[in-house]
């Protein structure tokens, strides 16, 4: 005679949260090793690319089908609704600081010598770029989640 599993909710709670905790340490293993490999080794693109795809395919898989389950929801207060619209706005603004400095400091690693002004300049555009591109993405992501979730409450 079989026995059936137990199909209790702290069971399965509990297995999604430890899938959720491999998943995490997984990632974030690979982006050591990623980054390990193209900084501080300074290895050539061809020996870590094949780790950088994996990572980027599990993110893209993770995040098209939280949009498609409507896992990404906006709040329903107008208060909490602003509030994530200024969290938006600073993680956009901390992300393109955090990418201009690197990118400023990769041109000062350079060989040849640098024109302080043009880099300067060309970064502050790239930067701008980047926060709009950054936080027209996410909210892209929340509206498409927002409409997914309510297509399946249809």
């Amino acid at each position: 005679m079989k026995r059936k599993a137990i199909k209790d909710e702290r069971v399965t709670g509990e297995v999604h949260k430890l899938r959720s905790h491999s998943f995490g340490i997984l990632f974030v293993g690979f982006m050591i090793s990623i980054i390990v490999k193209a900084f501080v080794l300074e290895w050539e693109l061809k020996y870590w690319l094949d780790s950088f795809l994996i990572v980027m395919v599990g993110c893209l898989y993770f995040t098209v089908r939280s949009i498609r389950a409507g896992l990404f929801l906006m709040p329903d207060k107008p208060g909490d609704v602003k509030r994530l619209k200024k969290r938006n706005l600073i993680s956009g603004a901390a992300a393109s600081m955090f990418w201009a400095v690197w990118m400023f400091g990769d041109d000062l690693m350079a060989k040849e010598k640098l024109d302080v002004t043009k880099s300067v300049a060309s970064i502050l555009v790239g930067a701008i770029i980047f926060f709009i591109g950054f936080t027209w993405l996410q909210w892209l992501m929340i509206r498409r989640s927002n409409k997914h979730a309510e297509d399946r409450l249809e």
